[in-house]
């Protein structure tokens, strides 16, 4: 069906046409035995259990309630590639689980503990990957379980002990007062020494491990809700954990650049995390939090990746104004072409304005043809140029004018198509040049 603009007409939105009965996957051990309930807004948490880093991953997975507070902290990192490990990478209340990456086996070494058990959320094992339903599900509440998290985990990645601490030593100076042996102290105690008495190192170790991990945290579209949610953020790189206020952290990625090694590429990045802390009160060291609309989210996100492409949209919710995210809901079984035009139609009626339509210009579907995008919505995956041909953009109807224009956007068939009311306010009798224009006022 082609897509339509009926200016004259009004019409009720048609419903969509009813989904193919299919069956739900089987949920797999062992998240079988322990399902959701939706109604109590639960989650599951990893209680990681303690070990020597390079013994087997041993853990349980436990259900737990929102409501109830549960005392947790959320781990934010970069999925990277499954790990080829033939060895089973953590045994889960007796089962392996399949979706276990090698920057997520690094990550639950380094921050398992030797004595006590630790209790994460991490995504990619407390949400069966599997199941299309339940991970929309808990797609839709992300920012709240990083929000009531006691702290986020921000693991960098991991990094090679020896070769850092030796390019830490020629970047940061005066260091005049610590010795630098082959094999001396740990990485450990270096840096801890180095961020309780040196904020300059401070920046330039977090600067060096942004940039040297692999794979990059800053990449993944996912961090920039997590981060923003948290109201208290450790960095983790190698065997570093360190907590640090968010004037630290303002302060860290705000002149970073200095540093040798930083790329001028995750400046965008690394912005969008600055703005989210520009109103803080310096006296009261808190961190606001304010949303922004779906477009400037997006066009923040531009560089950021997200291996399903629908994560383009819903790693952003709840980082976006509620007027607009209220309008998606997560879903899996959509495809990236509805979640797409779902997304361009929030952004529309959420925001009170067409602005999305001054971005169509410089925004070139990419997607395979047998995923059409209507040629109204934005393809995400695509670079969004803010600003562009801005002086087009149309303003949604006043309350005051809505008597005259009854009926706003809205979308039909399926949301392919998106059908406007206008109002018809003048006609143009007849078109002149300049020139005759000119002599005919003459």
């Amino acid at each position: 069906m082609e897509d339509v603009i009926d200016e004259t007409t009004s019409h009720e939105p048609m419903p969509a046409p009813e989904p193919k009965p299919s069956s739900p996957p089987t949920p797999r051990a062992p998240y079988s035995s322990l399902p959701i309930d939706k109604q109590r807004k639960q989650i599951r948490l990893l209680h990681l259990h303690p070990g020597r880093r390079g013994h087997p991953l041993r853990g349980s997975l436990k259900l737990v309630s929102l409501k109830d507070q549960p005392s947790y902290e959320a781990l934010s990192y970069t999925w990277g590639q499954s790990t080829m490990d033939p060895q089973p990478n953590i045994i889960l209340n007796g089962h392996t689980p399949s979706n276990l990456t090698d920057n997520l086996s690094k990550a639950l070494q380094r921050l398992r503990r030797r004595l006590q058990t630790r209790v994460l959320w991490v995504d990619a094992l407390c949400i069966d990957q599997d199941h299309p339903e339940e991970r929309g599900h808990q797609v839709s509440f992300m920012g709240e379980i990083y929000k009531a998290a006691q702290q986020v985990c921000v693991w960098l990645g991991d990094i090679d002990d020896i070769s850092f601490r030796r390019r830490l030593a020629i970047n940061v100076t005066p260091l005049s007062y610590l010795s630098w042996p082959e094999d001396g102290w740990s990485l450990r105690i270096i840096i801890n020494r180095l961020l309780t008495s040196n904020a300059h190192a401070c920046g330039a170790a977090i600067s060096m491990a942004l940039e040297d991990a692999q794979p990059q945290w800053y990449t993944r579209a996912w961090v920039l809700q997590e981060f923003s949610n948290a109201r208290r953020v450790s960095w983790c790189f190698g065997p570093f954990e360190r907590y640090l206020p968010y004037d630290a952290i303002v302060t860290i990625l705000t002149t970073s650049d200095r540093y040798e090694g930083f790329s001028s590429s995750r400046w965008s990045i690394v912005e969008s995390f600055v703005m989210q802390l520009m109103g803080m009160d310096p006296t009261s060291r808190a961190k606001p939090f304010f949303r922004s609309s779906l477009l400037h989210n997006a066009w923040v996100a531009n560089h950021m990746k997200a291996t399903d492409p629908r994560d383009k949209i819903y790693s952003l919710l709840s980082i976006t104004t509620q007027e607009e995210a209220q309008l998606i809901k997560p879903d899996y079984s959509k495809t990236v072409a509805q979640v797409f035009a779902e997304a361009s139609y929030a952004s529309i009626v959420g925001s009170g304005h067409y602005d999305l339509f001054s971005y169509l210009e410089l925004n070139k579907p990419r997607l395979d043809a047998s995923d059409a995008l209507p040629s109204w919505a934005l393809d995400f995956t695509r670079r969004i140029y803010e600003g562009a041909s801005r002086s087009t953009a149309m303003k949604l109807a006043t309350p005051e004018q809505k008597s005259i224009a009854q009926s706003g956007p809205c979308l039909i068939a399926a949301g392919t198509c998106l059908q406007l009311e206008a109002v018809l306010f003048d006609r143009i009798d007849q078109i002149a040049s300049t020139a005759q224009a000119h002599n005919n006022q003459a």
